[in-house]
């Protein structure tokens, strides 16, 4: 608290900055920028990528919204983004190309797409609209990402954000076992 007496100048307190503006702006205001990044799980379905991406979520990571509604097959929620998983459907149809897709030529094709201008664009418009929305952490994940992680890199980079990976492994077996338990 400053001393006063009435028709005087306010003293300032110890410590303070006499030429600040009462109204000073938030001193974080100056800050550099938190780096972005993006963290992409990737791996089959069944391998653990949710409950990876869900751990990330718990940290303070955000998965964008909405995401695809957990059910019985994934109680505890997928943490895939709707939008990732609609958008993925829409490459491989283009592509024309299987999610377990075992012709050498499906690598090809799929890359193909990382080099089409308007998929960039909008891969890189909507990943802005996630910063902005979520802030500077992101997790993007869905078991089709392995098909397009070209095309992912290239708008991570665009975004000015580091991209970052965690490959789930599971052996085939279980993953083979899981996915006739909850499919079939």
């Amino acid at each position: 608290m400053s001393s006063e007496t009435p028709g005087s100048t306010p003293t300032p307190e110890p410590g303070s900055d006499p030429a600040a503006p009462v109204d000073a702006a938030d001193p974080l205001a100056d800050a550099p920028p938190v780096p972005r990044r993006i963290v992409f799980v990737v791996g089959s379905g069944r391998s653990g990528t949710s409950t990876m991406a869900g751990t990330l979520q718990a940290l303070g990571m955000h998965v964008p919204q909405p995401e695809v509604v957990a059910d019985e097959t994934n109680p505890k929620g997928f943490g895939e983004p709707q939008w990732v998983v609609d958008f993925h459907d829409e490459l491989l149809k283009r592509c024309n190309v299987q999610v377990s897709d075992g012709r050498p030529s499906a690598w090809f094709e799929s890359g193909k797409l990382a080099t089409f201008g308007p998929l960039r664009t909008r891969l890189h418009t909507w990943l802005e609209e996630q910063f902005v929305e979520g802030g500077p952490e992101l997790v993007v994940k869905d078991p089709r990402m392995a098909w397009f992680l070209g095309l992912w890199r290239a708008a991570a980079l665009r975004c000015d954000a580091t991209p970052a990976y965690v490959t789930m492994l599971r052996p085939p077996t279980e993953v083979v076992g899981s996915k006739q338990k909850y499919y079939s």
